[in-house]
């Protein structure tokens, strides 16, 4: 397997949909499992892109939990479970 199955499999999705920012977080939460899940197919490539984009998720924090009222891909029960937990 080479890098280009990573990019069609894992990337392409992350890539076209971080322009939006409320997507962000949920998008980038997702991105890494699938990195995560990757290792089915290529362990070493999903172990090396997985740490690597770890150390991207800096900016998560409980300020931004507020982005993913606004996101389109969380379901209304998620939603509804993050305002009581609130």
């Amino acid at each position: 397997m080479s890098v280009s199955t990573l990019y069609v499999c894992v990337y392409t999705r992350a890539w076209y949909t971080a322009p939006i920012a409320a997507c962000a977080p949920n998008n980038d939460l997702m991105f890494l499992q699938q990195l995560v899940g990757y290792k089915s197919i290529h362990p070493a490539m999903s172990k090396v892109a997985s740490s690597k984009f770890a150390g991207y998720l800096w900016y998560l924090n409980e300020d931004l939990v507020g982005l993913a009222f606004y996101d389109p891909a969380v379901t209304v029960e998620s939603k509804r479970a993050m305002l009581r937990a609130i």
